[in-house]
């Protein structure tokens, strides 16, 4: 048998040849979806019950282990709520682009990213910048009440100011070495100032 009469068998066993035809004339590439950015800025129902508790679900889970009371923080849909509605669009618009909880501050400006105008202190005195400090940390246990309001938080920090300046060294010191992020931080300021109110 020649070479010819090989191949000519080979192709007899394998089978009737079917011919494929493919349509040039379609694309058959796979649709591929791309979501939308969205440049809008999210309601405060979609960053307080959704977004945040999304983001932090870890973050809540610890403070509930620790015996915190989640309700009264930023992560606390309600008061997230409460708060959303004096927030600034710059505010809202940085929790509609932020990606990891570590952008979410239970103290103002509450997310990271957000420029916030510092109160200047009165005018009537310069006062070293340690009260400043310690005053702005007064001011934000102050922001922790339920009903607080920017008003609450400024008038914290002027009548703070208009004080600190008669208080020792080491008051001002022993409050500005405290890290005020929960409300239950807010006793230690007190601890440190009840020297120059109880003699």
């Amino acid at each position: 048998m020649s070479f010819i009469g090989l191949v000519s068998c080979h192709q007899n066993v394998s089978g009737p040849q079917v011919e494929t035809k493919v349509d040039d004339s379609v694309d058959q590439t796979p649709e591929v979806q791309v979501p939308e950015k969205k440049d809008e800025i999210l309601s405060c129902g979609e960053i307080c019950y959704e977004k945040i508790p999304d983001i932090c679900a870890e973050k809540i889970g610890e403070i509930i282990l620790d015996g915190g009371d989640v309700d009264k923080t930023i992560y606390g849909d309600q008061f997230c709520g409460t708060l959303c509605e004096t927030w600034t669009d710059k505010t809202r618009e940085c929790f509609s682009s932020i990606e990891s909880c570590e952008n979410v501050k239970n103290t103002p400006p509450y997310c990271d990213g957000v420029v916030v105008e510092v109160v200047d202190p009165p005018e009537k005195e310069k006062l070293d910048s340690a009260c400043h400090r310690a005053c702005k940390k007064y001011a934000t246990c102050a922001g922790f009440a339920d009903d607080a309001t920017p008003a609450d938080t400024k008038s914290a920090y002027t009548s703070c100011y208009s004080e600190c300046g008669a208080w020792s060294e080491a008051t001002v010191n022993c409050i500005n070495s405290k890290a005020i992020r929960w409300p239950a931080d807010c006793m230690h300021l007190s601890r440190c100032a009840l020297k120059e109110y109880v003699q």
